[in-house]
């Protein structure tokens, strides 16, 4: 899927005007998740947040990953922007090339 949340926006419109739900596939990074579970809660037809298990491995990059809690729902943070804290520390010691 190219085209960011724009692009997801406009998919989960098409599939709304075909009558189907656009449920929205998880990635393998945190921040992405992020952007998808704001996207999965802000259109209508979408009944479900994939996220992989376990979640450690794909938590990396930020502070506050998404958490399934004890019922087994996600939760969207409500920080500006994603809400995403995230972890410059260790995103500065594991780059390659520093300028």
């Amino acid at each position: 899927m190219e085209g960011g949340v724009t692009g997801l926006m406009k998919t989960a419109a098409l599939c709304e005007a075909f009558g189907v739900n656009c449920e929205i596939h998880t990635t393998t990074n945190a921040l992405l998740d992020l952007a998808n579970l704001h996207v999965s809660c802000a259109i209508k037809n979408c009944e479900y947040f994939e996220i992989l298990i376990p979640q450690d491995p794909f938590c990396f990059g930020v502070k506050n990953p998404i958490r399934i809690d004890t019922e087994g729902f996600v939760h969207v943070p409500d920080q500006p922007g994603l809400g995403a804290e995230i972890d410059f520390d260790l995103l500065d010691n594991h780059l390659i090339c520093k300028v």
